[in-house]
């Protein structure tokens, strides 16, 4: 599907559908961090790349719900990657790992222990899949600076039975050079006390 004014980032999967996809605004600079990925999870990495401000990195995954256990192992390669970069990390995307159960699951408990041993906060708080009998808090957003955003959310669109989640960046405008503005005052200013060559 092509949007207006947004270039479309995408990985697919190996099988014939599926895989994880972002829009990006045609005005803003990106690069593809094909070397920030792994052939065995679906995911994808992008370094954003502002003007006068330090490039962050936003990535999206999807991990089925059936998926074994050892896929955490490929996703802590990579959260390791990250962090020798140092630099801002927000992971988005359905990662099947309910964080509103009263007993995590193993798969959530070692997803919680991961985010914490890499510094991690997950911003969305609200039910994310609603069904008749039951809610969960499955897609997520995962950041190492979680004080460079304002709000987030969880936002019902009603296509689909996951609900939209949402989060708001900090504005940072890039300050511009002081002036300096050297003055004299011409009060007590006499013309006779110069000497003209």
């Amino acid at each position: 599907m092509s949007i207006e004014g947004y270039t479309l980032v995408r990985r697919d999967r190996c099988r014939s559908d599926g895989g994880v996809a972002m829009y990006i605004r045609n005005v803003i600079d990106y690069i593809i961090r094909s070397d920030l990925s792994d052939p065995d999870l679906e995911f994808s990495c992008t370094e954003i790349q502002k003007p006068k401000a330090k490039p962050f990195l936003l990535s999206n995954w999807y991990r089925p719900p059936n998926s074994p256990i050892e896929l955490f192992d490929k996703f802590e390669a990579l959260l390791g990657k990250i962090e020798a970069e140092n630099v801002e990390s927000n992971i988005l995307g359905d990662i099947n790992c309910d964080m509103m159960a009263a007993t995590p699951a193993n798969k959530t408990r070692h997803l919680i222990k991961l985010c914490q041993s890499y510094q991690y906060a997950q911003l969305i708080k609200e039910p994310t899949r609603v069904k008749s009998r039951s809610e969960s808090l499955i897609d997520l957003f995962l950041t190492n600076e979680p004080d460079k955003f304002v709000t987030s959310g969880v936002s019902l669109i009603g296509c689909s039975d996951h609900s939209l989640i949402y989060v708001s960046r900090k504005l940072t405008c890039p300050r511009s050079l002081p002036r300096i503005i050297v003055s004299r005052e011409y009060k007590t200013f006499v013309p006779d006390d110069f000497i003209y060559l």
